[in-house]
């Protein structure tokens, strides 16, 4: 029986030196779960980190912007329905009421700019109001109106088909023309004006 171990005795590994060869993921700072995967380290990024999530509209951004789809698409109705009504005025059965309609669209344009247009106006009486607000051009247009508005008004006999075209002419002119000196902008406001859509009038 020998009570000292012999010196040439191999030494127990060390702790430490242990450990790191079970376990390879503390000698590369990373930490092991007790199923077997592995954890970055504090502070470190995981991949559902890196994951980009869905970006998602606030309550008030919401709103905003339904408020704004709404007022475009209004306006485009808006457009929308005095186009219609031009056209359906330009394509009356009669010619007399293809005159009485291009008058009509011509005052809604003098409306549309702010003129005071009463329904119990004559055509006369109409290019006078308009005279000082409107531009030159587009009061001698009126004026050359009035004969077709008072035959289609007041003649026994139906103003003739030519009559109505020419009507429809110095119409379009004069739509162009009454916005002559205007910013951009107040063509677009003009346009936009509910007014003509609101009143019911009738046309002497």
């Amino acid at each position: 029986f020998e009570p000292t171990p012999p010196h040439n005795a191999t030494a127990a590994p060390r702790a430490g030196a242990d450990d790191n060869a079970r376990n390879p993921g503390l000698v590369t700072g990373e930490a092991t779960t007790s199923g077997g995967g592995t954890l970055s380290p504090v502070g470190g990024e995981t991949s559902a980190d890196r994951t980009a999530s869905p970006v998602l509209l606030s309550a008030p951004a919401l709103v905003l912007y339904t408020v704004v789809a709404t007022v475009l698409l209004l306006l485009g109705f808006l457009v929308a329905l005095k186009a219609l009504r031009r056209r359906r005025r330009r394509r009356a059965p009669t010619a007399a009421e293809q005159i009485l309609g291009a008058w009509a669209d011509v005052t809604d344009r003098l409306i549309e700019i702010g003129v005071d247009v009463d329904p119990a106006m004559t055509a006369r009486e109409v290019v006078t109001v308009s005279a000082p607000v409107v531009p030159a051009a587009a009061t001698g247009r009126l004026d050359a109106m009035v004969p077709h508005v008072t035959v289609a008004l007041y003649s026994p006999e139906p103003p003739t088909v030519d009559g109505a075209i020419e009507m429809w002419e110095l119409a379009d002119r004069f739509s162009d023309e009454v916005l002559d000196g205007r910013p951009w902008y107040g063509g677009v406001v003009a346009r936009l004006n509910p007014r003509p859509l609101l009143t019911a009038r009738t046309r002497r």
